[in-house]
């Protein structure tokens, strides 16, 4: 290592004219001339560059000590252009640096300060910054796992240093793995001081440091909800730590991830890193994985210091289970009788607590915290009633499960109960429950409850009214509890209220009541509610309150003019409801808001020029808000605004010119307006941005993809649905240092792909669907960092090169409806661990369907249908357990029913229509498909009776719970609290016939409801059974053209849920059952050429069907055919039999001369193309289907 700035031959001071700093400064650090600077980098070289900090460009040059050994040295040359900002950060950089002596921080060498020159001078890292081999893959070797605990511990030892070991604490606030150097040997060392702080005195009383501005680091790395009172504490750099600790073991960046507690919480063979699967101890991973917990909990109070994980990751190396468990015993010669208080929250407790533990000894105990522990599943015991003293209990995090018990009612002195399951996780599952008797009796005997904190226990009732009677309660907190009814009105009148949590309780509903001027509430979260009606005007009362969340509910009107009353509010989120009017008036006197989000409502604004009076701004999101078109003169002011989202706001003309003045803008989304011209050179003057979607515009002109490399901090980028010309430009070999990993090329007039692309070695999600592509370069198969690539609809030809194979990483591959032929290659089943969707729908492929494939595969979803496969289906995806849909339909398969599939726990859809399977359905009971929703078998040669005893076992058909419904792989994300522009994951769609119409479902995760039986132009017999009363939850029901017999059921009554039933084309008999007239969501019915007879209900829905619905039914009178029923007459019709025809293309024989209609179904409803076609999924059908694809898709992306 480099000695500290001292007895370096020939550095001289700089002269006389130069800026002097202190003579401390010069003792601790020494400052070169420029001369010196210049011949180390033999006058700044190019060749000499080594990458790019915030602020300047950062050379190799070589520097000679005073016993004439040369050393390197790293230079960093503050950008000319920097001005204020730069000069603040040179002169930040030195007088900290110079502070700092520890092994794990960045040594600094010396500076210079030559008039306009600005350079700093540090110690060479010879193996460069951690992101590179984390992310992108060093020079050398993979690190293994324990050189990346090492590396982890070290970072943990820098940074407590800078929190503990310094006169004055360090906030460093940009903890990443771009600022974790490493020396030769390959320690670690923190670098990037350029955003750090100084706090208070090492002996004084920790404290928050205020703060003027929001500039942080890296994005997505800030605990936002952190420093919503412009304050920030070393627990923001904790934090982010966790995030690295995340990205280290996983190989990713943790935005990247759909969520982290998800990560977290399945097996590690499934997420972590390739090279160190399988090395790992499960006991450390637990350790590891602990600390990650705590450290990214939500609330800052709650993360450990440093020296905690310092002292944890050292102490824990071999990670004996035993000795966590010791945590447990209660030594016998301990004296227990005067204990009142223990506190052993996030001390890595794991195992089970003994029923005839000590601890229940201690009848005098009033304080006990065991939050952030494991007691691994086991319940709470319920001796816990027998501590009777107990003021304070928090059993937060600890991992309990089932049911609380009843003998926690006994604690009769509870001032503060916190039972939440979770504290940090997007998509948590409730582990705890409460009966509903056991939570009155609690309120009931602990009168003086202040603080109630019971996030993600389930409850499954109304909130009960008993809480009114809590005159103490300060807090209360709800959150995700699975409430419903009508939430009690005298709960927002209790005195002492100061918190009320409510948020993600979809079923629980209720109106604002009129708030006294007495209430003191701060923080009122009823987000993702069905809470409903107008904002009452004597919300203004609320004067105190700083947090306002109530998006995602069913409010409605105008926001009332006291809203000016609430001047301390910081946050506030209205989004995704019906409030209208201006919202300049309802931003009166709101000059504290940091975050204001209102987007998805019916506001307008003249002008956006009101933003002037948010000076603290932030974070500001007006998706479909009409703006206009003026600009705001402050804009120049608006210097901490880092998140603009302004999607389908009416923007048109050139990229507004004010937006180029947010100098601190890290996420900027533009997407779906009428915005024209070129890109402006001044965008990429933004340098912190990360995030720029400017999809669905009307932006021309040629665009040089290498101008996005001057925007050092890029990650994301989307470009798709506009008019223009991308080319790769000049020097793309510099893309390599280029942190862009999400692309969106799509509908971008490409021909090729461009040559940008080679070298951007981060790339990881690339869609460059509805261009004209044509091949795949040959570099493709060597980007192995990507995990996503969506190339649909282009004009592909050829066969799918086997090398596709290499790209181990690739999680999600859509190459639909291009023109690719041959086989699919076998590998993308046989050694594609990561692969979870293929899509390859839509092409001319032949052969058969690969027939090997992985155990433990990530496969969710295969779509192959439209092509023309032929031979069985494959035995061996019974090996991909995950498997959530398989669609081969519209190909030449020729097999049985594959029974088996019904061995696979979470096959939801299954579409095997139009091919060529046959013979009887007869599956054992043991394969009960148990979660299946959808199935097609339609267009097949499927014979024998109905198959009921295959369907009554069919029991997801009969659900109604969301949790057994819903898809496990999800197609939204938000990265880090911000609106994202992009999906992850897939978006699962699927083509069925229905209602008389071909329609095409997208994104079937969000229409988990869904639930379908398609049997129809098959050659099924006999009648149809009364269990089919039993899947309560169909909603499509379709046995057309078939050779049923017998009666309709009257059980078919029951299907409450039943929104079409098609039982046309049969040899059904007897009378309509008038039970049908109970489905009061049937909007289609179709009996139509059938034996059936008697009288047409009535009532109901049946008042609204078409004469098509019966017709061919020579026995059926009454409206709304023209027969009448007192003129009953004629003989029965015979319908034609499909058994008539061996060639099953002529099964679509009955429906010659009856037009179809092709309907996407999306999020929006339907979108109906009236097409006139033929029975047949035709050439027509299929290029039309082709053509609307990628925009409807993109539409979809673009509005949720």
């Amino acid at each position: 290592m480099f000695p500290k700035c001292l007895g370096f031959c020939g550095w001289k001071h700089t002269s006389s004219s130069q800026k002097q700093y202190p003579t401390v400064i010069q003792e601790l650090c020494h400052q070169f001339s420029l001369t010196d600077i210049k011949k180390s980098t033999n006058n700044f070289d190019s060749t000499r560059l080594i990458g790019y900090s915030s602020f300047g460009k950062v050379y190799k040059g070589r520097l000679q000590h005073q016993d004439g050994i040369e050393y390197s040295v790293a230079i960093t040359r503050l950008y000319a252009e920097e001005g204020n900002e730069g000069r603040d950060w040179f002169k930040k950089e030195v007088e900290l640096l110079c502070q700092l002596r520890h092994p794990n921080c960045v040594s600094l060498i010396g500076f210079c300060n030559h008039k306009k020159e600005k350079i700093v001078v540090y110690e060479y890292m010879s193996n460069e910054s951690l992101d590179r081999h984390i992310l992108r893959g060093g020079k050398t070797e993979a690190l293994s796992w324990r050189k990346r605990i090492e590396i982890c511990i070290g970072v943990a030892r820098g940074l407590h240093y800078l929190h503990a070991g310094l006169k004055r604490n360090i906030i460093h606030r940009d903890v990443c793995l771009r600022n974790i150097l490493l020396d030769a040997h390959m320690e670690p060392k923190l670098a990037g001081f350029c955003r750090s702080i100084q706090g208070a005195h090492f002996m004084s009383k920790p404290k928050a440091i205020p703060i003027d501005e929001f500039t942080w680091g890296s994005y997505g790395y800030h605990p936002i909800h952190d420093f919503r009172d412009t304050t920030v504490t070393d627990k923001c750099d904790v934090f982010t730590f966790g995030l690295l600790l995340l990205e280290v073991v996983c190989g990713r960046r943790h935005s990247d991830m759909r969520r982290v507690d998800g990560f977290l919480e399945k097996p590690v063979e499934e997420n972590i890193n390739l090279n160190i699967k399988g090395k790992i101890v499960p006991d450390c991973w637990k350790v590891f994985i602990d600390i990650i917990q705590r450290c990214v909990n939500y609330e800052a109070d709650e993360r450990p210091t440093m020296v905690t994980n310092c002292r944890l990751s050292v102490s824990h190396t071999k990670c004996h289970e035993d000795e966590s468990y010791a945590l447990l015993k209660f030594k016998e010669s301990f004296v227990i009788s005067n204990v009142i208080n223990i506190d052993l929250s996030s001390s890595h407790i794991y195992g089970t607590m003994d029923a005839n533990s000590s601890l229940f000894h201690l009848k005098h105990l009033q304080s006990l915290d065991l939050s952030d522990n494991d007691f691994n599943h086991s319940q709470i015991p319920s001796r816990i009633g027998e501590l009777r003293q107990l003021r304070y209990l928090n059993l937060s995090g600890a991992n309990y499960f089932g049911e609380i018990p009843q003998e926690v009612s006994h604690l009769t002195k509870l001032l503060s109960l916190d039972l939440c399951s979770l504290f940090y996780s997007p998509d948590p599952v409730n582990l705890l429950s409460f009966n509903i008797s056991t939570l009155r009796s609690l309120i009931q005997n602990s009168s003086n409850l202040e603080i109630i904190r019971l996030n993600y226990v389930s409850i499954l009732s109304p909130v009960p009214d008993i809480f009114i009677n809590l005159t103490s309660l300060k807090q209360l907190s709800l959150y995700s509890c699975e409430l419903y009814g009508e939430f009690p009105i005298g709960i927002f009148h209790l005195p002492s209220l100061r918190s009320l949590d409510l948020g993600n309780n979809y079923h629980l509903s209720g109106k604002l009541p009129n708030f006294n001027s007495s209430a003191q509430i701060t923080m009122l979260q009823l987000t993702s509610t069905s809470f409903y009606g107008t904002l009452p005007a004597s919300i203004g009362n609320l004067k105190s309150l700083k947090y306002l969340l109530i998006s995602q509910c069913k409010f409605l009107g105008f926001i009332p003019s006291t809203f000016g009353n609430l001047t301390e509010l910081t946050y506030l989120d209205v989004g995704y409801n019906h409030f209208k009017g201006h919202l300049s008036s309802l931003l009166v006197n709101l000059t504290k808001l940091s975050t204001l989000r209102a987007g998805f409502n019916q506001f307008s604004s003249d002008t956006i020029s009101w933003i002037c009076k948010l000076p603290g701004i932030t974070d500001l999101e007006l998706d479909f808000v009409n703006i206009g078109f003026d600009s705001p003169l402050c804009s120049a002011n608006l210097t901490q605004l880092s998140v603009l989202s302004l999607r389908y706001t009416n923007l048109s003309g050139q990229l507004p010119s004010w937006i180029m003045n947010l100098t601190s803008l890290g996420y900027m989304d533009l997407s779906g307006n009428n915005l024209q011209g070129e890109i402006p050179n001044s965008l990429f003057k933004l340098e912190n941005l990360e995030t720029l979607c400017l999809s669905s515009n009307l932006l021309e002109g040629e665009l040089e993809l290498n101008k996005f490399l001057m925007l050092k901090m890029l990650f994301f980028v989307e470009l798709s649905l506009n008019k223009l010309s991308l080319i790769s430009g000049k020097n793309s070999f510099n893309a390599s240092l280029s942190h862009i990993q999400l692309l969106g090329l799509g509908s971008c007039n490409l021909k090729e792909f461009p040559k940008f692309l080679q070298n951007l070695s981060e790339l990881s999600y690339l869609y460059v669907s509805d261009n004209n592509i044509n091949s795949f370069p040959s570099w493709t198969w060597g980007k192995t960092s990507l995990q996503r690539l969506y190339a649909s609809n282009n004009s592909l030809t050829g066969s799918i090169s086997p090398l596709i194979c290499n790209l181990k990483s690739l999680m999600h591959l859509d190459l639909s409806f291009n023109n690719l032929s041959g086989m699919v290659p076998s590998c993308l089943g046989s050694s594609m661990q990561s692969l979870q969707t293929l899509v390859l729908k839509g092409n001319k492929l032949s052969g058969s369907i690969p027939q090997r494939y992985m155990v433990a595969s990530s496969l969710r979803m295969i779509d192959l249908s439209n092509n023309n496969l032929h031979g069985q289906l494959p035995t061996e995806l019974v090996k991909c357990t995950m498997l959530e849909v398989i669609d081969f339909s519209h190909n030449k398969i020729n097999d049985s029913f594959p029974c088996w599939l019904g061995t696979l726990p979470e096959l939801k859809v299954g579409a095997l229509g139009h091919n060529h399977l046959y013979g009887s359905i007869r599956c054992p009971a043991t394969f009960s498909f148990p979660k299946l929703h959808i199935i097609d078998l339609s267009h097949n040669q499927f014979s024998g009776n109905f198959p009921w005893e295959t369907i009554q076992n069919w029991k997801s058909m009969m659900a109604s719970n969301e949790s057994r419904l819903e898809y496990e792989l999800h197609s939204k994300i938000t990265l880090s609290g911000r609106v994202s522009c992009w999906s992850d994951g897939y978006s699962y769609s699927l083509t069925m016939f229905n209602k008389g119409s071909v329609l095409v479902y997208q994104n079937l995760q969000e229409l988990y409801y869904l639930i379908a039986i398609n049997l129809s132009s098959n050659k099924f017999s006999g009648e149809i059974p009364v269990v089919m009363g039993d899947l309560t939850g169909l909603v499509f029901l379709n046995f057309s053209n078939n050779m049923l017999t017998g009666s309709i059921p009257s059980s078919l009554g029951k299907l409450s849920n039943l929104e079409a039933l098609d039982l046309s084309f049969n040899r059904l008999s007897g009378n309509i059952p008038l039970e049908l007239e109970e489905l009061t969501y049937l909007s289609y019915l179709d009996v139509s050429f059938n034996n059936l007879s008697g009288h047409i209900p009535q009532h109901k829905q049946f008042a609204t069907f078409q004469n098509g619905s019966f017709m061919g039914n020579q026995g059926l009178c009454g409206s709304p055919l023209s027969k009448k029923c007192e003129n009953d007459a004629g003989s029965p019709f015979v319908p034609h039999s499909a058994s008539d025809d061996d060639d099953d293309d002529k099964d679509s024989g009955f429906f010659v001369g009856f037009n179809w209609k092709v309907v996407l179904i999306g999020y929006g409803g339907g979108l109906l193309a009236g097409l006139a076609l033929g029975w047949t999924f035709s050439q027509e059908v299929f290029e039309w289907l082709k053509t609307v694809h990628l925009s409807f898709y993109f539409f979809l992306k673009g509005w949720f």
